[in-house]
């Protein structure tokens, strides 16, 4: 399995892309031979050629930008819903998140995890959305149903083409070199079964429409980064939360739990007191000596 774009962001705010294109992440759309055809240069993202681009981020398998109107757009893999567009479809051109009223929001920063998305507004709010398995998008969720009518793959003409069905509780397994071609495409969303370790088709924990974190509520929110299976959100304070997947100590708090809700990582806390007391023991000793 090719995992592997680039997305880089121009002075004047064009957005470029390079790299493996297999799940639509470049943003290009089809090619005149109706592929999918990886870049090897840089190439301007056209379909955002009219916005002055102000953030980017570039996940596993799609990818999002923010517009100077504070607009949002993704585009690549949706199967998990890390996409915010209320379905699982892949998109292969940048579409506008305009589910749970975020199209009346001025958003600031975005940001790609593996299957995940965060997203800031001006007003220091957090949305999430995609896989929620592992505590990642730091809420509770409602539990997702997988319809299997629901089109995965749009092909040339606009339509969209049904996946076969698969059985709801087949573990994921890696059938990239069995599967067959689509449309002429060297693609097929079932490749994507052996990138999803324990979830499986119809992962009730998959968030498709961007949802406030409301455990921060009342508190601002300036920056954002999404990881693999975890997630961390700073403050205007400096004060940094983490919450997701912890097995290998990513979450700062000491230990390996999984985090649901996001916590504060107290240890800063910690080394801005010692520098506050040191600071305030020089200012007395000169006040003094």
């Amino acid at each position: 399995m090719r995992v592997a774009h680039s997305l880089l962001l121009t002075s004047t705010g064009r957005l470029l892309s390079f790299g493996t294109a297999q799940y639509g992440q470049l943003g290009h759309g089809y090619s005149a031979g109706k592929q999918l055809p990886d870049e090897l240069r840089p190439r301007y993202v056209e379909a955002l050629s009219r916005f002055r681009v102000t953030c980017i981020s570039a996940g596993e398998l799609h990818s999002a930008a923010v517009t100077d109107d504070g607009d949002l757009y993704t585009w690549g893999d949706g199967f998990c819903g890390q996409l915010g567009l209320g379905g699982k479809r892949p998109q292969l051109l940048p579409q506008q998140v305009t589910k749970s009223g975020l199209e009346d929001e001025c958003v600031s920063v975005v940001s790609c995890g593996a299957r995940h998305t965060l997203c800031v507004t001006e007003d220091g709010e957090a949305f999430s959305f995609g896989l929620g398995q592992y505590g990642a998008l730091g809420r509770s969720f409602t539990p997702f149903e997988y319809d299997t009518d629901d089109p995965m793959m749009p092909n040339v003409d606009g339509e969209a083409d049904n996946p076969p069905a698969v059985a709801a509780a087949a573990p994921p397994v890696a059938v990239a070199e069995a599967a067959p071609a689509t449309n002429g495409l060297d693609v097929n969303i079932f490749t994507q079964l052996d990138l999803l370790a324990n979830v499986t088709l119809n992962d009730s924990s998959d968030q498709c429409i961007p949802m406030s974190i409301d455990s921060l509520s009342g508190i601002h929110i300036v920056g954002a980064s999404a990881g693999h299976r975890h997630s961390m959100l700073l403050d205007k304070y400096g004060n940094l939360y983490s919450f997701g997947n912890g097995a290998a100590g990513e979450l700062g708090h000491g230990t390996r739990e999984k985090q649901s809700y996001p916590m504060r990582i107290m240890e800063f806390g910690k080394i801005l007191l010692m520098a506050f007391l040191r600071l305030l023991k020089k200012t007395l000793n000169r006040i003094f000596s």
